[in-house]
């Protein structure tokens, strides 16, 4: 359950910076970016959905072999 922990943390970080770019480059005037950014927001919130779920499983198991539990 770490790894996949892990793996899910790091594309959510990844999908918060392409949403944050997106968004950013879609402001200054490319037009083209703000679906990137909008598909990189939904990914986003997806992703924290699955990390909240793994993290209140693992709490609610009580296996605080990991960090953050």
């Amino acid at each position: 359950m770490m790894f996949s922990g892990n793996l899910f943390l790091t594309l959510t970080f990844t999908a918060c910076i392409v949403s944050i770019s997106g968004y950013f480059l879609g402001a200054v005037g490319r037009n083209g970016f703000i679906s990137l950014g909008r598909r990189a927001y939904i990914a986003f919130t997806g992703l924290t959905t699955i990390l909240t779920a793994i993290f209140l499983y693992e709490l609610l198991t009580h296996n605080f072999q990991i960090a953050y539990v």
